[in-house]
């Protein structure tokens, strides 16, 4: 079983990650940094310019130091998981 799981969709020419996450006692030991540098070189591979997500704000740190920029604006909206986004902002990344 892997140390994490990445979900995205594409929609024309950007990458939307609809769920990342590293479990717990994997956290800290670069597998996070590593998925996501990988999905970023697949990604410039498929032709994708842009990759957007929805974080939580206990993550922000990480996706700015993988060079996403981060929109501190709260959201406001449910995702499929079920949790209502207040505590989440977006975060994205040209490639």
């Amino acid at each position: 079983m892997s140390d994490y799981k990445l979900e995205y969709k594409i929609e024309n020419d950007i990458a939307k990650i609809t769920f990342f996450y590293v479990k717990h006692n994997s956290q800290n030991k670069g597998i996070g940094t590593e998925a996501l540098n990988k999905f970023i070189d697949d990604c410039k591979q498929k032709g994708i310019r842009r990759i957007e997500a929805t974080i939580d704000k206990n993550v922000i740190q990480f996706y700015k130091k993988m060079d996403f920029t981060v929109d501190n604006t709260p959201i406001y909206e449910t995702v499929p998981y079920g949790n209502y986004l207040q505590d989440y902002v977006k975060a994205f990344i040209n490639i």
